[in-house]
């Protein structure tokens, strides 16, 4: 196939893409992407910085039967949860609605306009936050032209001055390496600015080398390092690449695994416990 042939084809794409995104999703407006769910009575003030049990999963949009079971059995007993293609659809909604023990922020990136529900990421915790913010990527996905999200957040910590932030992506999937660094660009310089640790995780979708490359080499020059995981191999992988991370600055982490027993997504999820490293 030719050059031309290629961009020509590119461009079909586009314009398929951008008209069909009048018909299958909205944005919500400012005061209707963030929602809050869950039922606990008494939240904690702060995190314990000497322990925080941390677990990150892409959840497909609950698309398999196991996924609700496997979120209980995972969730339990965690300070903080992370949430990728999380849905807003009746089971899901009263999953995270019921919990008594998380309260759960969900920043929405879209909003089928068929069903009505929204999608994006998920961020629950033991603690009630401080802070909370969110970036929806300027750019679109090629295929359907859909925005993805990262949600911020930071949490007070016992007996400290210093606040944990935590930072939710899911980045953009079908574009260039150049565009995915637009999304993931921002969060950094919030990063860069906050006096604190960070614990920065998601899907990264990091499966071509150029993005990478890019993911690894922008994290480091922010200050931040992977965990290292048990079983680093059994993570989701595309042509070879793992798409799912927990990045850290300032913090330690243990106990780092990836959890093979969930089935109730085509990603697994990982875990760890973190650490405050006390100057």
């Amino acid at each position: 196939m030719s050059k031309v042939t290629c961009k020509i084809l590119l461009l079909v794409i586009m314009a398929f893409s951008f008209s069909a995104n009048a018909f299958w999703f909205e944005i919500p407006n400012e005061n209707q992407t963030l929602s809050s769910l869950g039922r606990v009575e008494k939240l904690q003030r702060a995190l314990n910085p000497d322990r925080i049990d941390v677990l990150v999963w892409n959840i497909y949009k609950g698309g398999l039967l196991s996924w609700r079971i496997d979120l209980q059995r995972f969730a339990y007993g965690r300070d903080l949860i992370l949430l990728q293609e999380g849905i807003l659809n009746n089971d899901m909604r009263d999953e995270l609605d019921a919990s008594t023990r998380h309260q759960f922020l969900f920043a929405t990136s879209f909003v089928y306009k068929t069903s009505g529900h929204a999608t994006g990421v998920v961020t629950g915790a033991t603690a009630i936050p401080s802070q909370t913010d969110y970036l929806r990527s300027d750019g679109r996905e090629l295929i359907g032209f859909s925005p993805k999200m990262t949600l911020v957040t930071k949490y007070p910590l016992r007996g400290m001055d210093k606040e944990l932030m935590v930072i939710n992506i899911h980045e953009l999937n079908s574009v260039s390496w150049k565009k995915m660094a637009a999304q993931i660009i921002p969060a950094l310089r919030q990063a860069a600015e906050h006096d604190g640790p960070v614990l920065f995780a998601g899907d990264f979708n990091t499966w071509s080398k150029k993005k990478e490359a890019f993911v690894m080499r922008a994290m480091e020059r922010s200050g931040f390092k992977p965990i290292e995981l048990a079983n680093p191999q059994d993570r989701m992988h595309v042509f070879g690449r793992a798409l799912d991370y927990i990045f850290v600055r300032g913090l330690k982490a243990r106990n780092g695994k990836v959890l093979v027993e969930a089935l109730g997504s085509d990603h697994k999820p990982l875990s760890a416990i973190l650490s405050v490293i006390r100057d």
